[in-house]
């Protein structure tokens, strides 16, 4: 591809904050609320606002630079117009490995959910070779989005804001049933300050991905408009989300009776540890 040719611009407003917010809901909302309330007790919620607002600043400085360079890329366009071409292939590269270790964190957590839900057993074996029910169903469901994203922007957007769709429909149903439920006496007192900022640095990998919108920002159309609010809109969102389900989920849970803590009736794995 020349230097003079663009890319078809085939992502609307809805598709680019989906993008940001689809990324950013994912096994860190799902898994990490219970470690974190373990962790911080009440303080937990705290650490997902502030969370939220370092976030926030970061979104401000991405959607300043996909305004001025809507170009796609994100991190490696930017570094490597600002310092040259070595420096913008090691934020690629960095950017790449940090965005597959965290996918990789979301499909193993929604492989836990299928096998937990399914009630499937820890493992299964082909071939003499044992092969665990999680990684294999990690594994199918990273393929199938890889493939989505091969095919195309426009149908990865598609899916994309029906995925998000759906997410958000799940975590407001659970918020609105959870508020039913809510007695203030569940909340569990503050751990101090300190465990607050460490539960913090845990959870911020629960707002990885709204600066992806900006790797696609030559795709958005108009995006001198729609990209500093798909940016800033998603960090908005997700928090907010956050922030409500923790709030639920504390109110909501009898203190002794975390998920953290129980091991389901159709689980035989290790990984549900007894307190």
């Amino acid at each position: 591809m020349s230097g003079d040719e663009e890319l078809a611009k085939d992502l609307g407003p809805l598709a680019a904050l989906t993008i940001g917010v689809g990324t950013m809901i994912g096994a860190g909302i799902f898994v990490l609320p219970g470690e974190a309330i373990t962790r911080a007790g009440s303080f937990a919620i705290l650490s997902f606002v502030l969370g939220g607002g370092i976030a926030l600043l970061t979104a401000l400085s991405a959607s300043e630079l996909g305004t001025a360079m809507p170009r796609s890329g994100g991190a490696y366009f930017y570094v490597n117009e600002a310092l040259g071409p070595l420096f913008g292939s090691i934020a690629g590269w960095a950017n790449w490995l940090g965005l597959a270790f965290a996918s990789a964190f979301y499909m193993v957590g929604f492989g836990e959910y299928v096998v937990d839900i399914a009630g499937l057993p820890d493992a299964f074996v082909v071939a003499s070779v044992t092969v665990p029910w999680i990684k294999f169903i990690g594994f199918l469901a990273a393929a199938l989005f890889v493939l989505v994203n091969y095919i195309g922007a426009k149908e990865t957007g598609r899916l994309q804001n029906v995925i998000v769709i759906v997410l958000v429909l799940i975590l407001s149903v659970f918020t609105v049933y959870g508020a039913t439920r809510a007695q203030p006496a569940n909340i569990p007192g503050a751990q101090g300050l300190t465990p607050m900022l460490e539960t913090t640095g845990l959870i911020f990998v629960s707002y990885l991905g709204f600066v992806q919108i900006t790797s696609v920002a030559e795709e958005i159309k108009e995006p001198g408009k729609n990209l500093p609010r798909a940016v800033i809109g998603s960090v908005v969102i997700v928090t907010a989300i956050y922030a409500l389900v923790l709030v639920v989920m504390s109110a909501a849970v009898e203190r002794g009776t975390s998920p953290r803590c129980r091991r389901p009736a159709t689980s035989r794995s290790s990984r549900w540890p007894a307190c």
